[in-house]
């Protein structure tokens, strides 16, 4: 299964802008086509991309988004793989760089689509699924908890540091919404302050979870049925212990899979 070739499985055609626009333009684009990632082009050419947690660490260091231009704001050079690379390069790929998206080119370099988690998840049939790894075995247990007055810059400092790819909304004891970095980037494309936006307005609700006891495939049922990327993880007492996202799923393969696809664990 992760010698299938990532022609199989990869997003065909891709959005972009180009080096010397604007980022008001590349958020507008972002926010209207429910995408977190955007390749930037030169020439034909692809020569970086935009992402949502480059949105973020940016606005937090109190860059002006929708002022500013592409370039000062993407990822460059573009870290790519070929059609004929195979789903096990692209999740060592992914894990070696700490990446979530793949540029797809061809043998001259020009941009042919990409790969995500998602297209790697997507493509997993129940009977793949490990029988005995746990959600608790991958799950990110390094979490942001934030209050729901808390403000966007405080939670985005905060994802940053820890490296999540959300902050948890926390009332008491219970989890009442998830801030990610696409709701932090949908915000900013309004031009709001990112240190005067609260939580409780742009955090999505309610709040699917798991339990850290729930085998891997029932963790990846959860999220293909609610059509998220990210769940919250509770322990049998009912605590926030951590978040299972498709990303962990990529970066732990070896685990999530079968024990007799467990060779390809990096």
């Amino acid at each position: 299964m992760l010698n299938i070739s990532l022609k199989n499985i990869m997003t065909q055609g891709y959005f972009y802008v180009e080096e010397h626009e604007s980022m008001g333009k590349a958020l507008g684009v972002l926010r209207d086509r429910h995408i977190s990632f955007l390749f930037v082009l030169k020439d034909d050419m692809p020569v970086a991309i935009i992402t949502e947690r480059k949105v973020m660490e940016r606005a937090v260091k109190g860059m002006d988004l929708l002022t500013s231009s592409v370039n000062e704001v993407m990822s460059s050079p573009l870290l790519s793989l070929q059609p004929d690379n195979t789903i096990a390069e692209a999740c060592e790929f992914m894990t070696k760089h700490e990446i979530r998206h793949i540029g797809i080119v061809d043998d001259k370099g020009r941009l042919r689509g990409s790969v995500t988690p998602g297209n790697i998840v997507n493509m997993l049939s129940s009977d793949s699924f490990s029988s005995s790894a746990l959600v608790r075995d991958i799950m990110y247990t390094n979490i942001v908890l934030e209050t729901p007055d808390a403000n966007l810059k405080q939670a985005g400092i905060a994802m940053l540091e820890k490296r999540s790819c959300c902050a948890i909304v926390m009332e008491g004891d219970l989890p009442v919404g998830l801030v990610s970095e696409k709701d932090a980037a949908r915000a900013l494309s309004y031009g709001q302050n990112i240190a005067t936006i609260p939580l409780n307005k742009i955090m999505s609700s309610p709040v699917v979870t798991v339990q850290e006891m729930d085998s891997i495939a029932q963790g990846i049922i959860t999220l293909r049925t609610h059509r998220i990327h990210r769940a919250v993880v509770k322990d049998s007492q009912g605590k926030v212990v951590g978040t299972l996202a498709l990303n962990n799923l990529v970066h732990n393969i070896g685990i999530v899979l079968s024990t007799k696809l467990q060779s390809y664990s990096f």
